[in-house]
């Protein structure tokens, strides 16, 4: 084909096997004089064995669409009178653009009519009835990301995410992708959505694993991630409780009972006598209100967590007087 052929074109995706599929073992085939076409992918052809083909009179000319780097700001081939170059223009005929219109409006009556959304970008379909099931669990999901990004310190590196329960029947990836958002929220902000999570997240190198247990578990449902670290590992467990409210139920060894909401103090402890009245007083002083409070512990008298649900913003230097009673290890705020 190469030998016989007066005009070439590329129809074919890119891949392993077909990058460079027309390189110089290719064109040393070809007639002097062989046009060129590729409007398929930039890559297929490679761009410095066609340009050398156009220099030494072989290639005759040729028309690209595509090319190896986008923009081609920089491309010597556009430099040539024997290119002509177009900005990726495949689906810019008319007949493209009425069959996209028609594709979208019909995308459109379908989403509306609760069929189900087709083709959204990195995210994955749901159906709506699929949607009331998981939706709470995205939402816990998200808020256990949040909390584990909060409470770890240290470049992430991987988070694996367990799901046992009636849960595993559904489809896991949108909570999944929920879980790694609220993870990079606190570090990203605005700018990590449902959309890109994922792609961010393996942009810096995080790995996330998925899976799913048959075993029992002390909840009907329940959501496990494991975060490591390049200083730690961390553990949070999370399910819903009665009208789909979340809870966290577990933060590595300490069973909780903690509402993932608004601003938290999250403070490590020696299980011994007046913890809470010592946080009580120091928050009462400043005139910080306590909506709620849970406490973990491993074993009587050995280390312990203390969680407060508090109603405003918590300032660094009461924080610290926290730190500074007796017993208490350390403490952190936390926005959910």
């Amino acid at each position: 084909m190469f030998a016989c052929s007066d005009y070439i074109t590329v129809h074919k995706p890119l891949t392993s096997d077909t990058k460079h599929l027309i390189s110089d073992k290719q064109i040393k085939l070809m007639k002097k004089g062989v046009r060129i076409i590729n409007t398929a992918r930039g890559g297929i052809i490679d761009e410095k064995a066609l340009l050398k083909g156009i220099e030494s009179g072989k290639i005759a000319g040729c028309a690209l669409d595509v090319y190896e780097i986008k923009p081609p700001a920089k491309n010597p081939l556009l430099k040539s009178y024997k290119v002509i170059g177009t900005p990726h223009l495949g689906a810019s005929t008319e007949e493209a653009q009425v069959n996209v219109a028609v594709q979208v409006a019909k995308q459109i009556v379908d989403a509306l009519m609760g069929r189900g959304i087709r083709n959204a970008i990195n995210i994955p379909y749901i159906d709506r009835e699929t949607y009331k099931v998981v939706q709470p669990y995205i939402n816990l999901s998200e808020k256990m990301g949040a909390l584990l990004a909060q409470l770890v310190e240290g470049r992430v590196r991987e988070v694996n995410i367990t799901y046992s329960g009636e849960i595993t029947k559904h489809n896991l990836t949108p909570i999944t992708v929920a879980l790694v958002k609220g993870l990079l929220s606190p570090v990203v902000g605005e700018m990590v959505n449902y959309v890109n999570a994922s792609v961010i997240a393996s942009e810096r190198g995080i790995k996330v694993t998925e899976a799913k247990t048959s075993g029992v578990e002390e909840f009907a449902n329940l959501i496990s991630a494991t975060l490591k670290t390049s200083d730690k590992k961390l553990e949070v467990s999370g399910t819903l409780f009665a009208n789909n409210q979340p809870r966290i139920v577990k933060v590595d060894n300490f069973y909780v009972d903690i509402e993932p909401k608004g601003y938290m103090i999250f403070a490590s402890n020696k299980d011994v006598p007046g913890i809470i009245g010592q946080i009580g007083v120091i928050l009462g002083k400043n005139k910080i209100n306590i909506a709620a409070m849970t406490f973990g512990r491993e074993k009587p008298g050995g280390r312990a967590v203390s969680v407060c649900n508090v109603d405003s913003f918590v300032p660094e230097k009461v924080l610290n007087q926290i730190r500074k009673a007796k017993n208490i290890y350390g403490a952190k705020l936390l926005k959910l």
